[in-house]
């Protein structure tokens, strides 16, 4: 009766009521995207969005730190969120060979790169390829780019340089590239909707055998780590933890990028029917920023037929507590076996998990510095990803990772394979370890649909005490992606899961 009530209001698609821990009702509801746009104007705000991105990038490019960078590697934007300075060129450069390195991989030989920017890609890949097409929506980096083509006379002939956004494919037909390139781009779209419409139509470009890289994402289930490391990072040893947190907690609320967990890739298949397989793979590389930390590759598989899964034994992590010497051992004593294993602790983030659950646990009125006196105090044991892989190289076998179960620690899945049964070219997928229920609740962030949200919620709440008893009436609602099930019921403990997380600090 409730959940009927709730869903006969216009603007909700699904919902699901439940009883919290205390007995209060709480709901879920996915919201109709036509209500908001039609209603609440937010296909509106999702083009202004865009053009403020556009309008912003397009001055970056004007400076004259763009004009005078090097052929190649113009790295003008990029960043640090802890030091507020430009990230350093060594470890731009490993990023940009790694990029570099795990697209060519598949050996694209036609290409259409969405957001090439300074051609930071561009310039790399398209010199294997027979044909690349970057597009950008920014004018001035177009014309900066379309200046070093000139002086790059070897890959001039086959690259396109097109000015349109991203979700504009007019003029191209089904089937013609083999690879859609979109590296470090989603975080400036607007919204779930726009990456699902440039998703869906970059799997039309696609023609089977071929792939979707998406490059470069920013992870949800480890946004709050990442915000309260930024915040740790920036405060005084003077400062409280109370006052900390409220610095995390602004941080978290006015987050204008799009984030997305890897469980919104995994189910994007349901959606577009050409995707038969997807890969979400940590960030390659040696250096420890927030780029090899937080955010990863989304690999989207193209065909006409899923792809056969190979099923591989995976032990925990957490049972033997495996170094990487015990690791070594394993591996050689059994040469032709692949082995698997699930979370395991990813060094790269490993004190900065730590400190966000001290953060959570100590009186508010301690001091940083002791908060940061007890992470040092502490050992770690978590292993660098890049480790994995030269312990693999060296004992004859091909290692995959995985963070396809989105836990909000940064552990992620290995699965050692003996190169000997392994085609290089094309690896098996992975039956990789199953992700919690509540790690497909949340989906994506909502980046600028506060004011919406809170006017559906309170539109929703006025139809529902109009429409219900006192006592039945919901005391919380909140928005969620999806809602799981068991055995054709929602899955409250899944709900209450995922609320419980995104309610950090």
């Amino acid at each position: 009766m409730i959940e009927a009530a709730v869903r006969r209001h216009r603007g909700i698609r699904e919902a699901a009521v439940v009883r919290d821990e205390t007995g209060a009702l709480a709901a879920f509801v996915r919201w109709s995207d036509e209500y908001l746009r039609d209603e609440l104007g937010f296909e509106a705000d999702d083009a202004l969005a865009v053009s403020k991105w556009q309008k912003a990038y397009d001055l970056s490019q004007r400076t004259k730190e763009a004009r005078e960078a090097t052929t190649g590697f113009n790295t003008v934007g990029w960043i640090s969120s802890y030091t507020r300075q430009p990230i350093p060129s060594a470890e731009m450069r490993e990023w940009v060979d790694t990029t570099v390195n795990d697209i060519l991989r598949f050996r694209p030989r036609r290409v259409y790169e969405i957001g090439c920017g300074s051609g930071l890609l561009l310039t790399r890949i398209a010199p294997k390829c027979d044909w690349y097409c970057g597009c950008d929506f920014a004018p001035a980096v177009l014309d900066r780019l379309l200046e070093q083509l000139r002086v790059l006379p070897s890959i001039g002939d086959r690259v396109r340089i097109e000015q349109r956004a991203a979700d504009d494919f007019s003029g191209f037909t089904e089937n013609s590239v083999d690879t859609v390139v979109i590296s470090s781009v989603v975080q400036y779209f607007p919204s779930a909707a726009y990456l699902t419409r440039v998703l869906d139509r970059a799997a039309r470009l696609v023609r089977p055998g071929g792939r979707i890289y998406v490059g470069d994402v920013r992870s949800l289930p480890l946004f709050p780590v990442f915000a309260s490391s930024v915040e740790l990072f920036r405060a005084s040893d003077e400062m409280t933890v109370g006052g900390l947190r409220d610095l995390i907690r602004k941080r978290i609320g006015r987050e204008q990028e799009l984030l997305a967990s890897p469980a919104y890739f995994r189910l994007l298949s349901r959606q577009i029917a050409k995707i038969v397989g997807v890969e979400i793979r940590p960030l390659r590389g040696n250096a420890v920023n927030e780029m090899s930390g937080y955010r990863y590759q989304a690999i989207l598989h193209i065909g006409a037929e899923k792809t056969a899964i190979r099923e591989t034994e995976f032990s925990n992590w957490s049972d033997g507590r495996l170094s990487l010497k015990k690791i070594c051992d394993l591996l050689q004593a059994r040469p032709d076996t692949a082995m698997g294993i699930a979370n395991v602790p990813n060094v790269r983030v490993e004190k900065d998990v730590l400190a966000a659950n001290v953060l959570g646990v100590v009186d508010p009125a301690s001091s940083v510095r002791s908060v940061r006196q007890r992470i040092a105090d502490c050992s770690l044991a978590g292993i660098n990803p890049e480790d994995l892989f030269s312990l693999a190289e060296r004992l004859n076998f091909q290692i995959q990772l995985s963070w396809s179960s989105c836990r909000p620690d940064g552990s992620f899945d290995a699965c050692f394979l003996p190169r000997d049964l392994v085609e290089q070219q094309q690896p098996p997928f992975i039956d990789w370890p199953v992700a919690d229920a509540s790690a497909s609740v949340y989906l994506t962030s909502a980046p600028r649909a506060g004011k919406h949200r809170s006017e559906l919620i309170a539109r929703l709440r006025d139809h529902c005490i109009d429409n219900l008893p006192a006592e039945m009436v919901p005391a919380t609602f909140s928005f969620v992606d999806r809602i799981p099930e068991v055995h054709g019921d929602p899955d409250a403990s899944a709900l209450l899961a995922a609320q419980r997380a995104s309610n950090w600090l």
